[in-house]
Order: structure tokens, then sequence, then C-alpha cells
């Protein structure tokens, strides 16, 4: 068959009312015009401050009406100040297990000077024409030496000050001490010896004044203390705890890891509330026993190793309350 010839191209024929065959020259949609930016909004005007006399003006502050707190600044270090009567500053000792250190009292437990302290005081009451007996000597035992002359001055109505008084009584013990010479109470010189042997601390922790107190340790047949604090050493004596505490600092121990030997109600008690364990060898008057303290019937044959076993870690007495029989 002849080959089939290609049909002629249709024109485009134009129809009122229909769509038009060519392509459009424009599009059917008509796009949206553009939008307009908005206008930009002025700002406003400054106000103008205005002076109105008697209120406050409405010019912007120039300061915070609320002033900042300063920068605190940190506490400067206290420095440690040694001030005569006190307890000084030095930080507390770390806790050490076992015995630290052992605190002697002098009168009555180191030396028996309670006689001549007995014997001043008579005197004193003699020269004056006061009334004084035994019973206000025994009444003395152990107190601070302000305390006692307070009493003194009193019992026997004296014009003096305490502390004149104080004075004029330590004088006539020193005396008394001169001429008769010490006494040591049984095993104590003995102990202070095996525990300078063992290199253990020791204190002697008085209310006597410094001059006796120099006049007794000049005395010590043998033996030595590396700390002595007197009535003078401390603005408030015993039954309150200074003296003890500023024993322990001056030898930088821990005080609950201590023993401290004492005679009197007076020195138990303000060793017990230094936190010391207390050894209680009554000489003249009884001294109750509590938790903290054991009573000794002496000195003699006390080793420093039974000292020891009555330390704990610095926790206090590792028994209860006791008393111990004469050996």
């Amino acid at each position: 068959a002849p080959p089939t010839e290609p049909a002629p191209p249709i024109p485009p024929v134009e129809i009122q009312g229909s769509r038009h065959a060519r392509p459009p020259s424009t599009p059917l949609i008509e796009p949206s015009p553009p939008i307009e930016p908005a206008p930009l909004i002025e700002p406003a005007p400054l106000i103008e401050p205005v002076e109105i006399k008697g209120s406050r003006h409405a010019r912007p502050p120039s300061t915070p009406l609320i002033e900042p707190a300063p920068p605190i600044e940190p506490a400067p270090l206290i420095e440690p100040v040694e001030i005569k009567g006190s307890r000084h500053a030095r930080p507390p000792p770390a806790r050490a297990r076992g015995l630290q250190a052992v605190l002697f009292d002098m009168d009555g437990t180191v030396c028996e000077t309670e006689p001549a302290w007995m014997r001043a005081e008579q005197d004193m009451a003699t020269e004056y024409g006061a009334t004084w007996t035994g019973e206000d000597g025994l009444a003395l035992v152990g107190n601070n030496l302000i305390d006692s002359g307070i009493y003194i001055k009193q019992r026997m109505d004296l014009p003096q000050s305490p502390e004149e008084v104080v004075e004029e009584l330590v004088d006539r013990v020193v005396a008394v001490i001169v001429e008769q010479g010490v006494e040591w109470r049984p095993g104590a010189i003995d102990l202070l010896v095996a525990c300078n042997e063992a290199a253990i601390p020791t204190a002697l922790v008085t209310m006597s004044y410094d001059r006796f107190a120099a006049a007794v340790i000049k005395a010590l047949p043998g033996g030595h203390f590396d700390v002595v604090v007197t009535g003078e050493s401390v603005a408030h004596g015993k039954p309150e705890p200074d003296a003890y505490l500023m024993a322990a600092d001056l030898l930088a121990v821990d005080p609950t890891s201590t023993v401290a030997i004492e005679d009197s109600p007076t020195g138990a008690a303000s060793a017990e509330a230094a936190g010391c364990v207390v050894v209680v060898v009554p000489n003249h008057v009884d001294v109750p026993l509590t938790s903290a303290r054991i009573e000794l019937a002496t000195l003699t044959g006390v080793s420093v190793e039974y000292l020891k076993s009555l330390v704990t870690g610095g926790s206090g007495l590792s028994r209860p309350a006791t008393r111990v029989p004469e050996r």
C-alpha cells in the first residue's frame, strides 16, 4: 500500500465564548497586588522633665532608687592574743587516742600545805581579835583566793579589801612554808617523776598565787612540771574550768585526753567541767563521785600505765565512778 500522508495541521479557530486554543498571553488568574509594608511607627516624643515644687522630678534618676548593699568583706582572721587571766586563742588540737597529759592540783594533792593555810588564817584571826574555827578553814579548801578573801573579810569583819586580805594571807603562808619546809603527799612525787620518765606532759594547776607556787616548786625533791597555772593566771578560778583549760592549751593537748588529780570538791568540779578524767584523792574533805571521777585512797603505787587505762580515745573515764581501796 502507498505510504499514508500525514494529516495537515488544523489551524486554530477563534470561537466566541470558548477558550482559545493558542497559549494564553496572560495568566487566567491575575496575581494579587504586592502588599505594601506598614509604615514605621514613629517613637513617642520624649517627655521633657518638668520641675514641680514639692514633687519628685520627672527626669530619670541618675542613681538607683535603692542603693545596692555594699559587698560583704570576709571577716579577718582573728590573731591569737595572749591576755593574762584568760584562756588564749590558739585552736584546739586534733583529738588523739590515749593519755596526753597529767594535770596535778597542788595544795593537798602534791604537797600538804592545807595546815599552813589554816595556821595563817588562825594567826590573822588572833591578831585582829576575830573568831575563826576549824570549820571555817575547811570551808576554804580548794577555793580560789579571792573567794577566800571575801569569806575571811566577812567572817573576821576586817576593814581591808578582799584583795588586801589575800595578799596578807599569802605572805603569812609563804613564811610558814619557809619556816617549816614542804611536806609532800604520799606517792605524788614518785608519780610526777614517772610521768617525766614516760615523756607524759605534766602541769601544776593551783589557785595559790605565783610566789607561793614558786616556793613549792623550788622545794621539789624530784621531777618537774612542764606548765604551771596559778590563781593569778586566770580570770575565773576553780570551780570554773578556766585553769584546767589553760593548762591543756599551754600543753597543746585535748583536755578530754588528760587525767587531773584533785583532793577537793571545788577542784574536782573544775577539772570535770574542763572535760578531764578526774582522779580524786580525798585529804581534808570528802569529794562526791560522778561518772567522770574515780577515787583513790592514795597515789602511792599509782603508775603511768594505770592512768593510761583510765583514758579511752579522749572519751573520758572508761569505767563507772569507783572508789579504789588503799593499796
